[in-house]
């Protein structure tokens, strides 16, 4: 807990000591052949990757992979996370093909596990499209970009009731930049599909719908 508390804060040489420590305990205690230690493994190996200490990062990456491998399968959500950290680990070294590789297995692996509506599942697609944005693949990076934006306004608006206006706000800044991305993506390359276009357009105005309908609610409240 400690040494995610100081990755939040972006402490990282704090976060790695005390990450260590807690693999040494684990080991000691559960041998290497536990889910635990295989995600301390996982997320020292990923704050390697973010210093650029990239010869320290790649056997823990690894490690972890081939821990959950043996005690999970390979259809476990946590097994698809360590291939979306060693996606992360080889776009960081510009081995973008290998990372596009690894990044699909693990949206395949997260469609079947937890479901196409889970945020992680959202969160994989659009990582993915911006990896085909950097090996240049325009369309196919605007079609994953487009749909993971179609699925999280789905998921908002299925949710709204539930939603604070605070948190409708914060949703509404949180998928700023990718509605400023897709457009500007699409257009620049002169790939103006009009069904994506729609799509992350029409999302985004049924968004911005629900919080003027919520000033208005709160406007009636305070009369």
């Amino acid at each position: 807990n400690i040494a995610n508390i100081y990755k939040k804060q972006n402490n990282y040489n704090q976060a790695i000591l005390y990450y260590r420590q807690a693999a040494e305990i684990l080991k000691k205690t559960y041998t290497e052949n536990n889910t635990n230690y295989a995600t301390i493994l996982q997320n020292l190996g990923k704050l390697y990757t973010v210093k650029r200490m990239f010869s320290d990062a790649l056997p823990l990456l690894e490690r972890a992979q081939a821990i959950r491998k043996k005690l999970l399968g390979e259809n476990h959500r946590e097994y698809a996370h360590s291939l979306g950290s060693l996606a992360f680990f080889y776009k960081s070294e510009k081995e973008f093909n290998r990372a596009k590789n690894l990044l699909e297995q693990e949206v395949a692996i997260q469609k079947t596990a937890i479901g196409n509506e889970n945020p992680e599942y959202v969160q994989s697609l659009e990582d993915l499209g911006i990896l085909y944005l950097l090996l240049n693949k325009q369309k196919k990076a605007a079609e994953l970009i487009a749909s993971a934006n179609t699925i999280q306004y789905k998921n908002i608006v299925r949710e709204n009731s539930t939603l604070s206006y605070r948190e409708k706000m914060a949703l509404t800044e949180a998928q700023s930049s990718n509605f400023d991305l897709l457009p500007s993506l699409i257009f620049s390359k002169k790939l103006a599909d009009t069904v994506i276009v729609k799509q992350l357009y029409n999302g985004a105005l049924v968004l911005k719908g629900m919080l003027l309908q919520d000033q208005e609610n709160m406007q009636q409240i305070g009369r």
